[in-house]
């Protein structure tokens, strides 16, 4: 089973990979940096799990999702959008 780990941000990347693999299910970790990689990615058989960030440059992870069941409407493994809560500077 391979999982793909969907974020702009190499470090939030890295650490999810090296969660993921310490976890130590043998789990295949795959990632990608963009919606785009995600999407070319995604189409692949082996992907059964995909974590994706919500907030990137190219595109919001709901769309990405869309997507990746409209192009693989079979499949039906679990996909979770992740986000970090990021302090709003303009309140108090």
């Amino acid at each position: 089973m391979a999982i793909l780990v969907v974020d702009d941000e190499p470090g939030v990347r890295a650490l999810l990979e090296r969660m993921l693999r310490e976890a130590g299910d043998g789990w295949d970790v795959r990632h990608a940096a963009s919606a785009r990689e995600a999407l070319a990615l995604a189409v692949e058989p082996a992907v059964e799990c995909v974590l994706l960030d919500h907030r990137m440059p190219d595109a919001d992870g709901l769309t990405v999702l869309r997507e990746i069941r409209r192009t693989r409407p079979a499949a039906e493994g679990p996909a979770s959008p992740i986000t970090p809560k990021k302090p709003n500077p303009d309140q108090s």
